[in-house]
């Protein structure tokens, strides 16, 4: 199954190969996108959200489109020369074909998800402003924990004496209460600790060592 840095690198790598690129023609071999042609249309962008990768494009009358693939288990997003013979595997299993007068970029899967969409850009405000101020919220809840809730994680709550097990959430219990009947949202501030805590010593770990690590792409 292809991880996310894989998937990162296969971006990078479309990128290079596809951006700036106007499509000469389009080959669309999944069932919900057989009629789609995007000849004409421009590819501004490659970029991934986790495990799925995002052709940005612009069409000749000027409406921004999405091309949206997650490829499964054993997918692949791979680029040729105009002309080349394409090769990695069966043709059957080629999925999609975007030929530009530079590469020519096709996936093969045995299965895959595709669809196109309206772009829905990240604008650089939301990146600079909006990503970061939602981090450091998610972080200050946790580093002062105590100061959100009033409870311990394991603490256990009850209700006229009997213990509250499996709470729905309500007010002064926003996640409800687990199976021992503590209090969720105080376990997910005190485990966000947690996962800051090792976050943070992994990261100054690997930065006093200088260590580095090359994943090969799956773009040829």
């Amino acid at each position: 199954m292809p991880e996310g840095d894989t998937v990162w690198n296969t971006a990078q790598a479309l990128e290079k190969a596809l951006a700036g690129q106007r499509l000469t023609g389009s080959d669309f071999r999944v069932p919900a996108l057989a009629t789609v042609d995007l000849t004409g249309a421009t590819v501004r962008q490659s970029t991934c959200r986790g495990k799925h990768l995002l052709l940005r494009l612009e069409t000749a009358d000027g409406r921004h489109l999405t091309l949206h693939s997650h490829l499964r288990m054993d997918g692949s997003w791979r680029t040729f020369p105009p002309g080349a013979r394409w090769t990695g595997g069966p043709g059957h299993l080629i999925r999609v074909a975007l030929h530009t007068p530079k590469a020519v970029a096709v996936i093969k899967a045995k299965g895959m998800e595709a669809g196109i969409d309206r772009a829905r850009y990240i604008t650089p405000i939301s990146q600079i402003i909006v990503v970061p101020l939602v981090l450091a919220i998610i972080t200050v809840a946790c580093v002062f924990a105590p100061w959100f809730t009033k409870y311990e994680p394991t603490t256990l709550i009850r209700v006229n004496g009997v213990k509250a097990t499996f709470l729905h959430p309500q007010h002064g219990f926003w996640f409800g209460t687990n199976e021992r009947a503590n209090d969720m949202w105080t376990n997910v501030l005190y485990g966000g600790r947690v996962s800051l805590a090792v976050g943070f010593s992994v990261a100054i770990s690997r930065n006093g060592s200088g260590s580095t690590r090359v994943c090969p792409s799956t773009v040829t």
